[in-house]
C-alpha cells in the first residue's frame, strides 16, 4: 500500500498529484489530504502528529478493563446535569470516540451519538478526567489508537 502525507496550499500541484496518484488517495478535503487505511488514520489538522490506529495488534485498555471503566462512569458521570429533568427524562445513549495517546492520556474526544447538549458535555468531561490507559500496541511499540465508549441513561418514574 502506498503512503502519502502532504501539507500544501497549492491547488495546481494538488490537482497534478491527484492525476498522478489516482486510485491511491482515498479522501481529498479542500487542500488537506487524509490518508486512511484499514489499520490507521493520519490527519494532522484534526488529530495532531502521528498515525492513529483503528486496529492495533493489542487494543488500549482502561485500568481494571471493562468492569473498571463501567465503575468509573457509574461514580463520575453526573446524571443530574440537565436543568429540566422531567423534559429530558427519556432513556437514551451518548457515545464518544477519543484517542488514547502513547503515554496513556486521553485526547480529541468527539461525540458520535448525541443525546442532549448537557449530557454530551458531561460525557466529554468524564472521559477527559479518566486516569491513564495502557496504550495500544503495534509491532511491540506503543501507538495512538481510537476508542469508543457509550453510556446509556435509563430513567425510572415511580
Amino acid at each position: 500500500m502506498f503512503h502519502l502525507k502532504i501539507h500544501l496550499n497549492n491547488r495546481k500541484l494538488i490537482t497534478k498529484l491527484i492525476k498522478i496518484f489516482a486510485g491511491h488517495i482515498l479522501i481529498l478535503v479542500s487542500t488537506n489530504i487524509l490518508i486512511a487505511q484499514d489499520r490507521f488514520i493520519e490527519d494532522i489538522q484534526k488529530y495532531g502528529d502521528g498515525k492513529v490506529y483503528l486496529q492495533p495488534d493489542q487494543v488500549a485498555t482502561f485500568p481494571g478493563e471493562r468492569e473498571g471503566l463501567q465503575y468509573y462512569f457509574e461514580m463520575r458521570f453526573d446524571p443530574y446535569v440537565e436543568t429540566d429533568m422531567l423534559e429530558s427524562a427519556k432513556n437514551g445513549t451518548v457515545e464518544a470516540k477519543f484517542i488514547v495517546e502513547t503515554n496513556g492520556k486521553i485526547k480529541y474526544v468527539e461525540i458520535i451519538k448525541h443525546y442532549t447538549e448537557n449530557y454530551d458535555q458531561e460525557m466529554i468531561s468524564t472521559i477527559l478526567s479518566m486516569p491513564k490507559w495502557q496504550p495500544a500496541i503495534v509491532g511491540g511499540q506503543k501507538v495512538r489508537s481510537f476508542q469508543t465508549y457509550s453510556w446509556t441513561l435509563k430513567f425510572y418514574m415511580r
